[in-house]
């Protein structure tokens, strides 16, 4: 976010910035960042499980699992200047 700011672009006008991990920090920048929780406590407790049951059981198990967007400040919708860009815009 700093850097866009000192080369001139304007979060989220101009460029949005997404970040990663929803650390304490996301909440306290100027604008505030949009960031990708992965819930990692979550995540621990279920790696912890799925070790013990790869050592109790000797089967091992694939999981999927979901993260939250956590919209803040610095994401917004805009459309470049670009035609192309604009013109993929009115199809979606």
């Amino acid at each position: 976010v700093n850097a866009c700011q000192r080369m001139g672009r304007r979060v989220p006008q101009d460029i949005s910035v997404i970040g990663y991990d929803n650390t304490a920090l996301s909440k306290y920048t100027a604008p505030q960042l949009t960031t990708i929780d992965q819930h990692m406590g979550d995540l621990g407790r279920e790696a912890a499980r799925l070790m013990r049951k790869r050592i109790e059981e000797g089967t091992a198990e694939n999981i999927v699992r979901a993260n939250t967007l956590v919209e803040r400040e610095t994401t917004g919708f805009h459309v470049e200047k670009d035609t192309g860009v604009q013109r993929f815009a009115r199809l979606a």
